[in-house]
């Protein structure tokens, strides 16, 4: 069963452009995906540039550990830079992963930013007014209301666009790591012998999806993904772990007839 999940996503170099990327690989990555408006805010107990922010929310099935790594390698891509100035092309936190509450590898969820970080209380608020936070009982309308009161208006988040998803269709290079992500598919399969009918039958799609998948010609959704990658023997981080080594390289002593 799939767990309806909250990410904040923050940047501030190439803003438009790299906010742009996130979105466009959580919108494969996820379901039922939802997101906040762009927001322009100061960087935070920090020097640097201003940053843009934006909260999702979306469904998925994979485990909090195996998100976890799966966004922290994607936001290993984009070369950070702490000091002198902060540099953060892209930064990805999970909020709130179900009505988890508790300390995992990588922080303690619900994340306090949820009552202590305008730049996701403000977005929230937006997204989802009349959720409710698993621990304190309040929606993140009424959080959000609460706290803005003492807050100086210069420090309040400013709207900088109405649809975050829109910031997607502008990445400069969705469409090469489409490529890559067909491309590491197709070798997994030739390195185990395997023909695209052969997969199909084994992850239980039809031939039709691997070869338009492998063409490059139609992104796989999460749960065809997850198939593919089950019928391959290959965990989601695995293959995103293939992806980072390298690995649409295919190695052509092991080609397989096409049928």
């Amino acid at each position: 069963m799939s767990t309806l999940i909250y990410l904040g996503l923050g940047s501030n170099q190439d803003r438009d452009h790299h906010l742009g990327l996130a979105l466009e690989f959580l919108a494969a990555l996820l379901v039922d995906v939802q997101c906040s408006p762009v927001y322009s805010s100061a960087a935070a107990g920090c020097v640097g540039d201003d940053f843009f922010n934006v909260v999702l929310s979306g469904r998925t099935d994979l485990l909090l550990g195996q998100l976890s790594d799966v966004l922290k390698r994607f936001e290993a891509r984009y070369a950070r830079v702490l000091a002198p100035r902060i540099v953060l092309p892209v930064d990805i936190d999970i909020l709130l992963y179900g009505d988890f509450v508790g300390t995992y590898a990588h922080g303690v969820l619900p994340r306090s930013d949820l009552i202590d970080r305008p730049y996701v209380m403000m977005p929230l608020a937006v997204l989802a007014p009349e959720a409710v936070h698993p621990v304190t009982g309040k929606t993140y309308k009424t959080t959000w209301l609460e706290f803005e009161r003492d807050m100086p208006a210069e420090e309040k988040p400013v709207l900088v666009a109405s649809d975050g998803l829109t910031l997607h269709k502008g990445a400069k290079t969705a469409g090469v790591d489409d490529f890559v992500m067909a491309q590491t598919l197709k070798s997994l399969r030739l390195r185990q012998g395997l023909t695209q009918r052969k997969l199909a039958e084994k992850a239980r799609v039809t031939h039709s999806s691997i070869s338009v998948i492998e063409k490059n010609q139609a992104s796989p959704g999460v749960n065809t993904l997850d198939k593919i990658l089950s019928a391959l023997s290959t965990s989601l981080p695995e293959f995103f772990a293939e992806i980072e080594r390298g690995g649409a390289e295919v190695n052509r002593e092991k080609r397989v007839p096409e049928f």
